[in-house]
């Protein structure tokens, strides 16, 4: 079992800032989600269950199938699908995120 924390500071518009934390409990062999309470999304009050689904990243041993996904901004998990034969990712964080 492995836990990762990690907080933001988002900004939309003229709204001040809001301060986003979340905290995952992981399996660190298949890096499913685990059960645990203390796990949360957005802010520490807001338990979440993400058992069972992925969301920080997926296996190593990641092939065609359909993976699901947990999306915390709905609290539901969706089927991701790889598109291509040699998918190619462009990201950009600004996420300073401290292992818990």
């Amino acid at each position: 079992m492995g836990v990762r924390s990690g907080a933001s500071t988002e900004r939309v518009g003229a709204l001040g800032p809001e301060r986003l934390a979340q905290r995952y409990t992981l399996d660190r062999g298949t890096l499913e989600n685990l059960a645990d309470r203390g796990s949360y999304a957005h802010t520490t009050l807001n338990a979440i269950d993400r058992t069972g689904v992925y969301s920080i990243n997926f296996p190593f041993s990641t092939s065609d199938g359909s993976y699901l996904l947990y999306k915390n901004e709905t609290g539901t998990a969706y089927a991701f699908r790889r598109s291509e034969a040699t998918p190619s990712i462009t990201a950009r964080s600004s996420c300073r995120c401290a292992a818990g």
